[in-house]
This record gives structure tokens, C-alpha cells and sequence, in this order.
């Protein structure tokens, strides 16, 4: 950690920020801390991460057109499974909603997405605010896809290991 003086030393080092200065052990020297609730931009500070990755079925889809572009919005169904104190087996199932445009690397025909196939979906998480109808203001969660990959069923699997 390099030592600072002043307030400016420190936004020179880390290029802006909120941060306090603290007396050191000696009492002399200070060193620059972070404030509460704030990150310094520096190169030893960890990029932040928004990645998502699901496996699970297709419940509803549907294809749209944009001009030139289209996009699928449909929604997929996790499961979370664990055990609790008693033994009993928990499965928890959530749904997301999605968004994937055509015409991009990692993307099949967006006509291949459709209910009842397991996909497994890279992305982005994305809240987003809107004006219901009735005029009150709403907050949606929606999974903004990089890739789908349209995965085999397992009746699939199993006549293809019978084949063979």
C-alpha cells in the first residue's frame, strides 16, 4: 500500500474516488483507505462480473422482428434441489426471463427455441424499470443472452446409446 500525504497524492494514484485518510501505527504518515460503500479504480482492484449461466426448459417463446433484426424473448425453468435437517428433498424451481438476438455467433435459428427443449443460456442480468398500464411504475429482471445452445433431450440420449 503506498503512502500518502495528502488527499490529492491519493487521487492522483487512484484517479479520483471518495476515500478517508488514516493515521498510520507511528501517528505520522496516513494511509488512504477506501470510504464505506466505495471501490478505487486501480489495476489491483477486481473487474466486476455480471455473467450468468442456466440450464433448464424452454416455457413460452416467441419470435419478433425489428426491422432487419429479430429477437426470441422466452422463459426458462430452473430447478435448485437440496435436503433439509429432516431429510426431505427441497426442489426449488425458478423461472427467468430472456432475450436473445438473431443473426449472432453462439445463437441457433431462433426458430429452434420452443417450448418443452433444454437450452443452456449464457448471459447478462439486466433490471429494468417501466410504466405499467395502470400508470405505476414497475421493476422487471430479464437474462440478456450471449449464447444458447439448444441441448439434446435425454430420450435423445438414450436411443442414440441404444443405436450404438
Amino acid at each position: 500500500m503506498k503512502i500518502c500525504t495528502s488527499k490529492a497524492d491519493f487521487r492522483k494514484i487512484i484517479g479520483g474516488g471518495t476515500f478517508t485518510l488514516q493515521p498510520d501505527r507511528s501517528g505520522t504518515a496516513r494511509t488512504a483507505r477506501p470510504a464505506h460503500g466505495t471501490i478505487p479504480k486501480t489495476k489491483d482492484t477486481m473487474e466486476f462480473q455480471n455473467r450468468l449461466l442456466l440450464r433448464g426448459v424452454v416455457g413460452r417463446a416467441d419470435v419478433s422482428t425489428f426491422g432487419s433484426n429479430q429477437v426470441c424473448n422466452f422463459s426458462v425453468i430452473t430447478e435448485y434441489s437440496s435436503v433439509d435437517r429432516e431429510g426431505n428433498s427441497i426442489i426449488e424451481p425458478t423461472w427467468f426471463n430472456v432475450s436473445v438476438w438473431g443473426g449472432r455467433d453462439g445463437v441457433p435459428s431462433l426458430y429452434d427455441i420452443i417450448k418443452g427443449v433444454w437450452v443452456e443460456v449464457t448471459g447478462r442480468i439486466r433490471a429494468r424499470k417501466y410504466t405499467a398500464q395502470n400508470g405505476e411504475e414497475r421493476t422487471t429482471t430479464e437474462v440478456i443472452a450471449r449464447t444458447v445452445k439448444v441441448l439434446p433431450r435425454e430420450e435423445d440420449k438414450m436411443q442414440a446409446e441404444n443405436y450404438y
